[in-house]
């Protein structure tokens, strides 16, 4: 089962590609509860987001603190000639919900 459930604070504001097939993408910095806790940077995309949800992580979302629920994707892709690896979490609509800032 490829389930990945996490919370974190957004990074920066999210960015919308697309127009008819929307993705929106954003990374959240997690840690643990401890005091040595070391931050990770997870990568994210939602596909198609509601467009109020949309709205606020795009003009206001830097500092949010979201939890998400989805699934760890990997990818192979080639620029330039070089071979590149990409690991980001494809959030469940309806599985993005705003705790607080």
């Amino acid at each position: 089962m490829n389930v990945f459930i996490g919370s974190g604070k957004l990074v920066r504001n999210a960015v919308v590609n697309g127009t008819a097939n929307k993705a929106m993408k954003f990374t959240i910095a997690a840690g643990c509860n401890s005091k040595k806790a070391k931050v990770e940077f997870v990568p994210c995309v939602l596909f198609n987001p509601p467009k109020e949800l949309e709205i606020l992580l795009t003009q206001e979302g830097k500092g949010v603190l979201v939890k998400i629920q989805g699934r760890v994707s990997t990818s192979k892709f080639e620029v330039n000639g070089e071979v590149k690896y990409r690991t980001q979490v494809i959030v469940e609509k309806g599985n993005l919900n705003i705790v607080g800032s």
